[in-house]
């Protein structure tokens, strides 16, 4: 089983930290991603960069139109 995991050229505003359920998912292809999880990677780019990096070096993701492919 895989799923996609989508990046945002832009930071997410603060608003959407507000919405329920807990879980948001980003597109109908993509996976959901706690709140807590999601303001971490969105006040720290550089870390998810280096993170998804390191998972395609490893072989544990690829990319994938536009985004990247994980194990679920």
């Amino acid at each position: 089983v895989m799923a996609v995991l989508r990046l945002a050229d832009t930071p997410v505003p603060p608003e959407m930290f507000q919405q329920e359920p807990a879980d948001l998912g980003f597109a109908a292809d993509g996976i959901g991603v706690p709140l807590a999880a999601l303001h971490r990677l969105n006040s720290a780019p550089e870390q998810l960069e280096r993170a998804l990096a390191g998972l395609l070096g490893d072989g544990l993701a690829e990319q994938h139109l536009g985004g990247y492919r994980l194990p679920a």
